[in-house]
């Protein structure tokens, strides 16, 4: 399972948002990936040849939250 710039869903923003979630969280976004019953696992991000100095690549931001609040803390998701 991944999400690369051939296929991922950008915000607005230009920015990506990856839901990851045991169960399909129902909302209208492309970057759902299942933890396909896993409870523990390991994520990594990498850049492949970017066009960029590192100083300025983007750093990832994670946060756990309820399937439930994500309308309300990404409100661009429903507009998708």
């Amino acid at each position: 399972m991944h999400v690369n710039k051939g296929f991922a869903k950008y915000r607005a923003d230009g920015s990506i948002l990856i839901i990851l979630a045991h169960e399909d969280p129902r909302v209208p976004y492309a970057n759902w990936l299942t933890t396909a019953g896993h409870t523990q696992g390991t994520m990594s991000f990498r850049w492949v040849k970017p066009q960029v100095p590192d100083a300025v690549l983007p750093h990832p931001d994670t946060q756990v939250v309820d399937v439930s609040r994500l309308s309300t803390m990404f409100p661009d998701v429903d507009e998708q």
